[in-house]
């Protein structure tokens, strides 16, 4: 980053010209920085996308705005100030999350479109170097598009009907939910470099995208409107918890990026384990003290470890769909007698068993913290407090099972995503299946999907606290029937770590003994006469 890059005409016609100067003249101070940030923001100062959308949005604002002024001296209005603040958060918003975050999504993928990213790997720069660059990358535009707008939200204010908590409060929710886009676009953007691939990504991004704005939008309305909200200790109680949460998924996304990018043979898993084990006790830590000491309502308990068991479901069908051998660097630090990787246990490391253990012994833990602090006064099947332990079978049984049988499919990236795509088509079979046998039979509880293999409608049951004694039974012999015929998958994988332990899981990879056996055989050839 030492060469001064100049504005060029035209980027000084798109507005983006004076920004660029002033970066060359900070060049002192910008060579301090992350590389990449200055590489990505002088790229986002040249690209027209950017530049297009920040005058656009800004050119809206204003043209919009004096229209409401000349308006608002024939018919004057006591909520004009309100008014033209919705305008503007609406205006801002589809900058802050969509505009932003598609751009995020697009930096990462233009790296191997533009094949560089071997470059940036060659360079010295970590993945973690890398994904934080173009997150605070991102971040510059943030600001840059919420400071473009700050003129017109001071009018806004200093027109009629907007109270000063609700609209600061309305412009950092924007300001982080930007932040929590990015880093998850940027998560999403790691997942695959196949073209194909990437444009379904980047399709159902910016789907998710616009739903949330929209759901921004409302929820800002909703401040904005009714401004009384924000000195309610539990109104406020509840959105700090849920700040906390989107903040821990965010940060979650961004380990998982570092991860896609590190090397093959790294261990990515451990990082991304330790801090879920951490995310998960802060959580379950949040919630009890909230409760207890900041009024947080027992629903809301309930409800957040329902969530949080769904997510770490989720997760474990990642986790138990990672190539079931330790690979080569993994296992020779495991080896080390005085290395820190020889005393980090078998769940933590990479592999599919592994992975499945993992999940199914952090969920375990997080269903005992449900029984306990449940607002349900009941210990019948019936009662609500079981409803981890409920998604905890479905685990075992459809995310172990599935991946039992696929785990030779994830030696390879594609493979992998066909194994977790199994994973969601075995659930919708399983729904579907005994219903059509119902129909056939003529049962009218399957012909209404209400069966054990129907997990969604069973979770809803169970949410609702009218879980059936006879299908809790079937619930369990599910989890139970995942879990045995996973166990031997289980014990392989703790067995290999304690092989690499003793400095003999080399000799037993198939890929080195095939490895050796080759050379040997060109040895051999090399030898003999011609």
């Amino acid at each position: 980053m030492n060469e001064t890059v100049r504005a060029t005409p035209v980027d000084a016609a798109e507005g983006a010209g004076g920004l660029e100067r002033l970066l060359d003249r900070l060049e002192p101070l910008t060579d301090r920085l992350n590389p990449i940030v200055v590489k990505e923001v002088r790229q986002v100062l040249r690209a027209r996308g950017f530049a297009w959308s920040y005058f656009a949005l800004v050119v809206l604002a204003a043209v919009i705005g004096a229209f409401m002024v000349l308006g608002d001296e024939r018919n004057p209005s006591d909520a004009l100030g309100l008014e033209f603040l919705m305008l503007l958060q609406v205006l801002l918003g589809v900058g802050l999350l969509v505009v932003v975050p598609l751009q995020s999504f697009q930096s990462l993928g233009a790296e191997w479109e533009g094949d560089t990213y071997d470059q940036l790997a060659m360079s010295g720069l970590r993945p973690r170097n890398i994904v934080s660059g173009k997150f605070v990358s991102a971040f510059v535009q943030t600001l840059l598009m919420t400071a473009a707008f700050a003129p017109f939200i001071a009018l806004a204010f200093l027109m009629r009907g907007v109270d000063l908590l609700a609209m600061g409060f309305v412009v950092m929710n924007l300001v982080l939910f930007s932040a929590w886009a990015s880093a998850i676009a940027l998560g999403v953007s790691s997942l695959t470099t196949h073209r194909l691939a990437r444009v379904v990504l980047f399709v159902a991004l910016a789907a998710a995208l616009t739903l949330g704005l929209i759901g921004t939008i409302q929820y800002g309305s909703v401040i904005l409107t009714q401004s009384a909200l924000l000195r309610e200790p539990i109104f406020v109680t509840v959105v700090a918890s849920a700040y906390l949460g989107g903040s821990l998924v965010a940060l979650y996304f961004h380990l998982v990026a570092c991860g896609k990018l590190a090397h093959p043979e790294e261990n990515a898993a451990t990082p991304l384990r330790l801090f879920t084990i951490g995310g998960t006790v802060f959580v379950v830590g949040w919630a009890v003290a909230a409760n207890a000491w900041w009024s947080l309502p027992d629903e809301a308990v309930d409800v957040g470890l329902w969530m949080l068991g769904i997510a770490l479901a989720l997760n474990t069908v990642l986790w138990a769909t990672e190539r079931e051998r330790l690979g080569r660097r993994v296992a020779n630090e495991i080896s080390l007698k005085h290395g820190a990787a020889r005393f980090v246990p078998a769940a933590l490391l990479p592999g599919g068993g592994r992975g499945l253990l993992f999940g199914l012994v952090l969920l375990a833990v997080v269903a005992g913290f449900d029984v306990l602090l449940s607002s349900d006064a009941s210990f019948a099947v019936d009662s609500r407090r079981w409803f981890v332990a409920w998604v905890l079978c479905y685990a075992s049984f459809f995310v172990g099972t599935t991946t039992l049988f696929t785990r030779r499919l994830c030696d390879t990236e594609f493979g992998t995503y066909v194994a977790r795509l199994l994973v969601v088509v075995v659930v919708v079979a399983s729904i579907l299946v005994p219903t059509v046998l119902g129909l056939l039979v003529g049962d009218r509880d399957l012909r209404n999907f209400r069966h054990a293999l129907n997990a969604p409608w069973v979770l809803i049951e169970a949410g609702d606290g009218s879980m059936d004694q006879g299908l809790a039974v079937a619930v369990v012999g599910l989890g139970l029937v995942g879990l045995v015929l996973n166990a031997l998958r289980i014990a392989r994988g703790v067995g290999e770590v304690r092989r690499a332990r003793r400095g003999s899981h080399a000799e037993d990879d198939p890929a080195v003994v095939r490895s050796r056996e080759r050379a040997a055989e060109l040895d051999r050839a090399s030898e003999s006469p011609a």
